[in-house]
């Protein structure tokens, strides 16, 4: 499959949230961008045939097309009506309702690929998400505000991650929420590639099947 051919399955599955919550700064990932890092990450041998999941689903937009890159997906978001709206889209991905900080599958996956929130209305919401994939996962993909990246680098190299890739992208935020001034606002942000230390004490691993 080509990334394009990738874009437009997810531009045609892709669903709004009926009811955003701005303290969980609920924004779709635009399909462009999503089909590009997951095609990517496809290339860099991380989708196809991997265990991936997919911190903070939302709709599903990451889980449903790593699930469409071969991969086998769990997704975790907090808000129950955004894995009602995921699984109605792609009922064969495994979703779990749960907080971030307080999911312990007590297993592993090769790869996580997530957007966490940005940390706009509460200052390092994006943090927990870093830490439970070092926790829980393989290879990382995480995407935060490049204003911030000076410590999100920081963060992964103190939890034993070494960043093999960064991109940049311009992230578009749709007037969503009141507070919002803007009808589109388009924000920097960098997505990073981490490898985390496989020697690190308390790595759970990933079963092979």
């Amino acid at each position: 499959m080509k990334k394009k051919e990738l874009e437009l399955k997810l531009q045609a599955i892709q669903a709004k949230y009926s009811s955003p919550d701005p303290r969980l700064e609920q924004y779709l990932t635009p399909p462009w961008m999503a089909s590009d890092i997951l095609y990517n990450a496809f290339l860099l041998g991380d989708i196809g045939g991997k265990e991936v999941i997919d911190l903070g689903c939302g709709t599903g937009t990451f889980a449903i097309g790593a699930h469409i890159l071969g991969a086998r997906v769990t997704g975790v978001d907090v808000d129950p009506k955004a894995i009602e709206v995921a699984r109605s889209i792609c009922p064969s991905i495994e979703y779990i309702c749960s907080d971030v900080n307080d999911f312990n599958p007590g297993r592993g996956w090769d790869t996580s690929i997530q957007n966490p929130p940005f940390g706009s209305q509460k200052k390092g919401a994006d943090r927990p998400f870093i830490k439970k994939s070092s926790e829980i996962a393989h290879t990382l993909y995480t995407m935060h505000l490049d204003i911030s990246s000076g410590f999100i680098i920081k963060l992964i190299l103190s939890l034993g991650g070494r960043i093999t890739h960064e991109k940049r992208y311009k992230f578009p935020i749709p007037y969503t929420y009141k507070h919002h001034r803007k009808e589109v606002e388009r924000v920097d942000v960098r997505m990073f590639r981490v490898i985390w230390n496989d020697q690190r004490c308390g790595r759970i691993e990933v079963p092979r099947r």
